[in-house]
């Protein structure tokens, strides 16, 4: 189902799912999930060793020739601190596809990127990288030391990119996949609720013949986009099921069979016919013949 055919039938303009960028749907053999996961507990433990060592920021020390005092050590244990619920929730909120939660994660692993890098071209341009190296190193070759440390800088500069920005670009690609699964949840609902809708879906999707019908693992982090528009016609399906399954022996409307009707024909799975004036339940029409999905 295209997005014209979405905003046709929900009512309103989705927002497109793809963007230049595309978000990671695993990592090798593993899960998103398992990728953020290993992202927190590292980062939790970063965080950690950052506040269990703030007794020993009582005096000040000097990193390249600038001098760190013990307020700035604070204010980066402050940080440490204030992540550790941050980063509970963003696991939380990707193991329950909460996408509010993964986002305030996300933000704190960008700021703190952004404050990393900033620091280290503050050390490396107002800092005299030179300072750290034995006198009589810098008295033999000056050029060959200072280079060698300029160098080392610009390498824990790139190293420090590299590894948090991979962090970042699987926390983002989690917040991608959830909003995915979301809106499409949201517009099957939509079309679940409004009958008009429901069936402007099935006349769309009257020559829509899934081959490989997918899944929408939120929680595993497995959701396809190519399987987008099998996973919303068979939520539509489970929806109607699970509904018939608690109305017991009460009576259907023949309506209501015949928009059942028609959203099952709109997956190629066509069931037996009903009478139009039938009295049956929806309990009873699946046990009859109606597609369990």
């Amino acid at each position: 189902m295209s997005e014209k055919d979405a905003a046709d039938a929900g009512g309103e303009e989705v927002a497109p799912l793809s963007s230049k960028v595309k978000p990671l749907r695993n990592l090798g053999g593993c899960s998103l999930m398992f990728g953020i996961s290993v992202v927190g507990a590292i980062n939790m433990c970063i965080c950690i060793v950052l506040v269990a060592t703030i007794p020993e920021y009582d005096s000040s020390t000097t990193v390249f020739a600038i001098t760190v005092t013990p307020s700035m050590r604070l204010i980066q244990a402050a940080w440490a601190l204030a992540g550790i619920p941050v980063i509970i929730a963003g696991v939380w909120g990707a193991a329950y596809a909460i996408s509010s939660h993964v986002e305030v994660y996300l933000w704190y692993l960008v700021i703190g990127l952004v404050v990393q890098i900033a620091t280290s071209v503050y050390a490396m341009v107002f800092g005299n990288l030179c300072s750290g190296m034995p006198i009589e190193f810098v008295n033999q070759a000056q050029n060959v030391v200072c280079g060698g440390a300029s160098l080392l800088v610009i390498l824990w500069l790139f190293l420090i990119i590299a590894i948090w920005g991979g962090a970042a670009f699987v926390v983002w690609s989690c917040v991608q996949v959830i909003q995915e699964a979301e809106k499409e949840s949201v517009l099957a609902r939509r079309l679940l609720l409004d009958p008009q809708k429901r069936q402007l879906l099935a006349q769309r999707m009257g020559s829509f013949v899934p081959e490989n019908r997918g899944r929408a693992d939120v929680n595993g982090f497995n959701y396809m986009a190519s399987e987008r528009d099998a996973a919303a016609v068979e939520k539509l399906q489970r929806d109607i099921q699970r509904s018939t399954s608690t109305l017991g022996s009460q009576q259907v409307p023949p309506q209501r069979v015949d928009e059942y009707q028609r959203l099952v024909a709109a997956s190629a799975k066509v069931p037996p016919q009903a009478p139009p004036g039938a009295s049956t339940s929806f309990r009873a029409a699946g046990n009859s013949g109606y597609p369990r999905v």
